[in-house]
């Protein structure tokens, strides 16, 4: 059985922007490396929910919990990856 990855979603896209921002600054984004926060938050196709990946363990030198300290879950439900939220890849 594989790993599912998890993702923070919510349909208030304002939770998905501010739990970005909270775990990109405790990951001390943007790095020397040039990396500038920890997820671009996206839209799912139909439009319901804003979602980004949830922080793993050993990314950048942080554990999941130091990446997730202070993230407002209020309005944040955790769930596995959905592929019905990307677009369809079309076959060239």
């Amino acid at each position: 059985m594989g790993h599912s990855m998890k993702y923070l979603t919510s349909s208030n896209q304002a939770a998905i922007v501010a739990a970005q921002s909270t775990i990109a600054l405790n990951c001390s984004f943007p790095n020397s490396k040039g990396t500038l926060r920890w997820a671009i938050p996206e839209q799912s196709v139909d439009g319901s929910i804003w979602f980004i990946a949830e922080p793993t363990n050993g990314y950048n030198g942080f554990t999941k919990e130091q990446a997730m300290e202070g993230v407002d879950l209020s309005l944040i439900t955790i769930l596995d990856r959905d592929d019905a939220w990307f677009p369809e890849l079309e076959d060239y």
